[in-house]
């Protein structure tokens, strides 16, 4: 590819002029993609194994999510919280229908999730008169990069510059209860725990772990956060 005519390079030059780098993305600019197919600004193409961070699940363009989305956007776009919406209403009572969830939280992202999570653990404590501000996490674990996330987060190179970290959380090692079992108390709130560490390098929770972290905070009044 003559340097005259990458796309790739000019776009990629100014993305380091004037993007903040909190990222290293790939050395090409996606143009446009169909399935798990993506091609560049140079019309290379690639094959997608990330999937937007498994977002795209059912591949790029879609056609029935076009659909979707284009029938959406003839009706009525954003409307914050303070109003609610048909299509949100149809999936939460979906969600309730088909797994053991009684009510449904939607938010942006992962880190928003879990932001939102330990303040209704630490909540719900509060209402019942027996505040609890502790949070048990696990060793190389990732929940995101805001400060409470890195804090409950087990890898200490996402937390390095930016200290001091979110007090009351410590770390057990994954798949041992008893490690957990040393460090649970009456002031602990929440234990947040992933089935599947990704960032770690794909660990699986065992079956009798997670069963027994159930038992264990059901007998502790503790919530559960997975």
């Amino acid at each position: 590819m003559n340097k005259v005519n990458d796309k790739n390079t000019e776009l990629k030059s100014i993305y380091e002029d004037v993007m903040l780098p909190n990222y290293a993305p790939a050395n090409f600019i996606p143009d446009r993609a169909q399935g798990s197919r993506v091609w560049d600004k140079n019309n290379k193409e690639y094959i997608d194994m990330g999937g937007g961070i498994a977002v795209n699940s059912l591949g790029h363009s879609n056609p029935l999510l076009i659909r979707a989305l284009n029938e959406q956007s003839n009706k009525i776009w954003h409307t914050s919280n303070y109003i609610s919406n048909e299509p949100a209403i149809d999936l939460a009572k979906k969600l309730t229908e088909l797994t053991f969830a009684k009510k449904v939280y939607f938010s942006n992202s992962g880190s928003e999730a879990n932001e939102a999570a330990i303040k209704m653990a630490r909540k719900y404590h509060h209402d019942k008169g027996d505040p609890r501000d502790e949070i048990i996490s696990f060793e190389n674990s990732f929940h995101g990069r805001s400060i409470l996330n890195i804090s409950i987060g087990g890898s200490d190179i996402h937390k390095k510059g930016f200290e001091p970290l979110i007090s009351g959380v410590k770390h057990a090692k994954f798949n041992d209860i008893n490690s957990v079992k040393q460090l649970i108390s009456k002031k602990t709130a929440a234990i947040i725990v992933e089935p599947v560490q990704g960032e770690a390098g794909i660990y699986e929770a065992d079956k009798n772990f997670l069963e027994s972290l159930r038992e264990l905070c059901n007998k502790q009044g503790t919530i559960l956060i997975m």
